[in-house]
């Protein structure tokens, strides 16, 4: 696990299932081909933080400061900087020659980490105008399992079943077992990121920690969003083998919310992909519609 200092047991006792939701803009071919692939394989894509659509978000801030010691535990890591002098690097951050080279290996750290965003609600109108191309694309339903009551830092955690099929040679992400079988787990995001958990390369433990923080805190301004993530830790040491599909069980698609101005053509092809590759009746459709009378979302159950 990602988290340090927490004991997690394997057994627990499932007190709850919880569905939540991705929603998908499927407006350009590419997209659509995607949604059909992960579909019929079964699997979430967990993206980098270059990938996503705020620059801001898992963004941790860089800083230089750092004591002699501090410097010199860094330079054993790098053999070709030992030749230079405490008073050398602090010239070169100063003057800015090595700021680059810090700003590089920042973003490669941050790179490393791989985020799955999930929705609590089908209803968010926020969502749908924005991340579906108004209306035109999906939005997935996937059941989680609460646990025991289970809270990581006061937030309650729910829990996705995974399937672990990693090929020989490719890192995969560590998975928690409970109950003999393997889950990740979903945490809602806060929302306060005050933007003084910095990066700092000198030190490591602490930069680690706080890359973390970011991942888990945003902006207010996307508090409406009611986001939930899931976090994987890549290799660092092999970050262009990891794979970023994760794949899930087969009673954990068990919604898929059409949006009311998508095409109906794909409509159809979705429906025909799933009717084949899931278990007859454990994945319901929707369609999702304006009410102008009571200025809400509704929705509508589709029988295929």
């Amino acid at each position: 696990m990602i988290l340090d200092g927490i004991s997690f047991p394997n057994i627990l006792e499932p007190i709850q299932t919880r569905i939540f939701f991705k929603y998908k803009n499927i407006s350009k071919e590419k997209d659509f081909n995607n949604l059909l692939d992960s579909l019929e394989n079964k699997y979430f894509y967990f993206s980098r933080p270059n990938q996503l659509n705020d620059p801001f978000d898992a963004s941790v801030p860089n800083e230089y400061e750092a004591t002699d010691d501090e410097i010199r535990n860094w330079q054993k890591a790098h053999p070709n900087l030992l030749r230079l002098q405490i008073s050398d690097i602090r010239k070169k951050i100063e003057d800015g020659t090595l700021i680059n080279v810090l700003d590089k290996a920042a973003e490669k750290d941050r790179n490393n980490f791989c985020i799955l965003s999930l929705c609590s609600s089908e209803l968010n109108e926020i969502l749908w105008g924005t991340y579906t191309d108004s209306y035109s694309g999906v939005c997935l339903g996937y059941k989680t399992i609460q646990f025991d009551n289970e809270e990581i830092d006061g937030e309650k955690v729910f829990y996705i079943e995974s399937i672990n099929k990693s090929s020989i040679g490719e890192f995969s992400p560590v998975l928690r077992e409970i109950n003999q079988k393997k889950y990740f787990f979903i945490r809602p995001i806060i929302y306060d990121n005050d933007g003084l958990h910095k990066y700092n390369i000198f030190r490591r433990e602490e930069t680690i920690k706080n890359i973390e923080y970011n991942m888990y805190h945003k902006k207010s301004i996307w508090k409406q969003e009611n986001e939930f993530r899931a976090i994987l830790l890549s290799n660092p040491l092999k970050s262009d083998m990891f794979n970023q599909k994760i794949y899930y069980g087969d009673n954990t698609l068990c919604e898929i919310v059409f949006g009311y101005r998508m095409c109906i053509e794909k409509r159809e092809k979705i429906i025909n992909l799933v009717s084949k590759k899931y278990k007859p009746g454990s994945v319901k459709y929707y369609e999702i519609r304006p009410d102008l009378n009571s200025f809400t979302l509704k929705k509508y159950s589709i029988e295929v």
